[in-house]
């Protein structure tokens, strides 16, 4: 595993385009990837495993 594709909260909302509190609640969903690793300051995720969750995560459609 490459060291440079770990990520923690805050770089896993930036590559979903969210809000770090949105991971949280995403974290709760069977599809979305377990941390490889948890941190007293964050869970670590492998990047690589965000980018294809990214790529089939159907988002709610903003309230206009």
């Amino acid at each position: 595993m490459d060291i440079n594709n770990i990520g923690g909260t805050a770089e896993v909302a930036e590559l979903l385009g969210c809000p770090k509190q949105q991971i949280y609640a995403l974290r709760k969903r069977p599809n979305f990837p377990r941390p490889i690793k948890t941190l007293a300051a964050t869970p670590l995720w492998d990047l690589d495993q965000i980018r294809s969750f990214a790529i089939t995560w159907v988002r709610r459609k903003e309230q206009a």
